[in-house]
């Protein structure tokens, strides 16, 4: 019972080994993805990651390093609540690196790359202003809800995309309380924001949503539920009679019916996020809520059709009609692409270098794969093994 008793307990650190080792954690980062290595500010060779509503380079790096520093050598890259790329500095050095004057945009981030880190001429040739950022296994309020210091990630990184294309792109008049007289305009689109910190009710008789489509989105233009026709409460508290906007999001209304087509294309989309349902008289949640996110832009609202799906859907078709050629022509079709692979990188090798100041930090430290998880996977499965053996025996 005793030599049992010892078992047992092995089993438990082992379990609490598993929790302490560090691990990679959620999705593979893909293969054109550029590595992110802390969030918050470190002062060495590393890409970071920095967050925090309307504050300056100086002050989010002393929060991360306990004093302000001016970027100088990190090429710094700014990104809207959109993941929109909105500016970029690239310069290092000093004094024209200088960058401690740049602002984190409101619910938005910074990505800092260091130029002393391998193959950042590379990297840096490949973002514009415009492209579109894809975040993976990093959390930007997590980011920017740390008070103090820097963490280490692990399998962090992002994906740059190429400028998305508005879908369409319509004026908007701002609702902020003001009730809008009955018969909306043609072609007119109200949009309600809510406050960053503070959801934002809004009834349906204030502003008249009793013949409108109704769309409602988080902070970052993610549609989150869709309705529309919402009755008064004077007329009959029985159905829905408001909306709740969440903090930073917003809400956007719209006029459609079949004699009147004037927003026909934002009909279509608005059909498309609840996949046809039969909604009347109130908002339910959307069905599609990855294809499509919705932009304030100036004092138009443009729609960003996501096409990231589609992409992979037909990288499949393709993967899949390669496989049904006979093995000769297999062979001929890799004998065809292996050729213009080395001529690719000898194009790479010959793109001219930006050059970068004498001086440089630390080279970054490589810390290797995450084997921890693996081993204590292992050892775990042992033990436990041996736990099972022995209560079959005592059985016996």
């Amino acid at each position: 019972m005793k030599r049992l008793f010892a078992l047992l307990v092995a089993v438990l650190m082992v379990t609490g080994l598993l929790v302490l080792i560090p691990s990679a954690e959620g999705d593979e980062l893909p293969a054109d993805a550029i590595v992110l290595d802390y969030a918050g500010y470190i002062h060495e060779a590393y890409n970071v990651i920095l967050a925090g509503d309307e504050k300056t380079v100086a002050e989010l790096t002393a929060l991360g390093h306990g004093e302000a520093k001016d970027m100088n050598y990190f090429a710094v890259i700014v990104v809207d609540v959109y993941d929109k790329v909105v500016e970029i500095n690239t310069t290092l050095g000093r004094p024209d690196g200088v960058k401690s004057d740049m602002v984190c945009p409101e619910n938005g981030y910074l990505i800092g790359l260091n130029g002393g880190k391998e193959g950042y001429g590379d990297i840096i040739s490949k973002i514009q202003v415009g492209d579109s950022i894809e975040l993976i296994n990093v959390d930007v309020d997590e980011v920017r809800d740390m008070e103090s210091g820097n963490v280490k990630l692990e399998n962090a990184g992002f994906v740059v995309h190429g400028a998305p294309e508005y879908y369409t792109n319509m004026p908007i008049t701002e609702v902020d309380g003001t009730a809008i007289d009955e018969g909306d305009v043609d072609g007119q689109l109200y949009y309600y924001p809510a406050e960053k910190d503070a959801e934002r009710v809004v009834d349906s008789e204030s502003v008249n949503l009793r013949y409108s489509y109704i769309i409602i989105c988080d902070k970052n233009g993610t549609p989150l539920e869709a309705g529309n026709n919402l009755v008064f409460a004077s007329q009959d508290t029985n159905f829905q009679n408001e909306i709740t906007i969440p903090a930073g999001g917003f809400a956007f209304s719209f006029y459609y019916n079949k004699d009147n087509t004037a927003n026909q294309e934002l009909y279509d989309i608005y059909a498309e996020l609840i996949s046809g349902l039969e909604v009347y008289n109130e908002t339910v949640p959307v069905v599609d809520s990855t294809t499509y996110q919705f932009v304030k832009d100036g004092d138009m609202l443009a729609v960003v059709k996501n096409e990231k799906e589609e992409e992979e859907s037909s990288e499949e078709e393709e993967e899949s009609s390669e496989e049904a050629p006979a093995e000769s022509s297999e062979e001929e079709e890799e004998s065809s692409e292996e050729a213009p692979a080395e001529s690719s990188e000898e194009e790479k090798t010959s793109a001219p270098a930006i050059s970068a100041p004498a001086t440089s930090d630390p080279a970054p430290v490589d810390d290797g794969a995450p084997i921890g998880l693996i081993v204590g996977i292992v050892a775990g499965v042992a033990v436990i093994a041996v736990v099972v053996i022995l209560l079959i025996k005592r059985k016996k």
